[in-house]
């Protein structure tokens, strides 16, 4: 099995392209052989296709640390919370370039506006369309629809100007209004600071993304797992949700050796 000879080492990307090459590829022999067998291989074949950045990174996720990680570009950095080499290898491609890419193609563009064809069945923002066939037939798209509806208007989050983290527009509006600007208080920092409000236009192409982070354990060893996030765009419809090809592997982790005391079932 793979997972016995994933120790670690810098042959486990070498070891998973093989076996992703033999579940996409099948009997296609001209595919394999333009198929990479190195990260290096499959780093300059993703900025060939408009990947500007693929990152091959470290993560720790030490138990002397158990509510603490850090993650490092270089396998020989160590972690700033106990001084150990990233244990964990983390290949991430980022969100923007595939987005570009999306919006560069004609046909996925048409699939991305599958939820303003059926526009009648969300635009009023009040409850669900009792079809309930697609996403945007449910309640909880219909309270979103400002977000695609041009004749409405509604207020940008913002960012802590000290740590970056976000308020909600729900945040800002709750906060003490002066003049037109609004008294934020950090709940991460303690940093308090004025903000004047931001307001965007509901817009048909706006991208809401469905995101979902899972693990699993593909060698066939309990204890020896992968796990990844993917991406999924909300305004498609059902018939393209159900299509493999529409999911966006953007980052994915591989070889974690999870226990009860280590990783754990709650630990992330």
């Amino acid at each position: 099995m793979l997972v016995d000879q994933m120790n670690g080492s810098h042959n486990d990307i070498s070891d998973a392209l093989e076996l992703a090459k033999d579940l996409y590829c099948g009997d296609d022999s001209n595919l394999k052989k333009l198929w990479p067998k190195t990260w290096k291989e499959t780093e300059k074949l993703l900025k060939e296709n408009g990947y500007k950045e693929p990152r091959e990174l470290y993560v720790c996720l030490d138990n002397s640390h158990y509510s603490q990680w850090d993650v490092m570009d270089d396998p020989n950095a160590t972690c700033r919370f106990c001084g150990n080499k990233g244990a964990i290898k983390y290949y991430y491609l980022g969100l923007p370039d595939k987005i570009k890419r999306w919006f560069s193609d004609p046909v996925m563009c048409d699939k991305m506006l599958g939820h303003w064809k059926e526009k009648e069945h969300w635009i009023s923002g009040i409850g669900a369309n009792f079809t309930l066939k697609e996403l945007w037939d449910g309640g909880r798209f219909n309270e979103l629809s400002y977000f695609w509806d041009p004749q409405k208007e509604w207020m940008l989050p913002c960012k802590c100007s000290f740590c970056n983290s976000i308020f909600s527009a729900d945040e800002i509006r709750q906060s003490p209004e002066v003049n037109g600007l609004f008294c934020l208080l950090c709940d991460e920092c303690g940093t308090r600071q004025m903000h004047c409000p931001k307001y965007a236009h509901g817009n048909p192409c706006n991208l809401a993304l469905i995101g979902h982070w899972d693990g699993w354990s593909p060698f066939g060893v309990r204890g020896k797992n992968c796990c990844g996030m993917s991406d999924e765009c909300f305004s498609f419809l059902n018939e393209c949700l159900k299509r493999f090809y529409h999911i966006y592997i953007c980052c994915f982790l591989e070889n974690i050796n999870s226990s009860s005391e280590s990783v754990g079932e709650n630990r992330r």
